[in-house]
């Protein structure tokens, strides 16, 4: 089975000359992509911190882009 990791994105998450964000999973038996819209990205961004203090954005798979109507949904594009 795959591993799937979070989406990191900076702290200020900038998505003014964005649509969508393509996620492409690679699996040598089954490659996938995920198509999210830029509303459903910031819908389920969260906040994290690391040992420093320093924040940033992201996404984890099972909450956010690993969805069936994000799964190969290339007709969102």
């Amino acid at each position: 089975s795959s591993r799937f990791n979070h989406i990191l994105f900076n702290k200020n998450h900038n998505f003014n000359d964005v649509d969508f964000i393509i996620i492409y999973v690679y699996n040598k038996n089954n490659p996938t992509v995920y198509i999210l819209t830029i509303d459903d990205v910031k819908r389920y961004l969260q906040k994290g911190y690391d040992a420093n203090g320093n924040f940033s954005f992201y996404c984890l798979p099972k909450k956010a882009y690993k969805q069936p109507q994000f799964e190969n949904a290339w007709h969102r594009l």
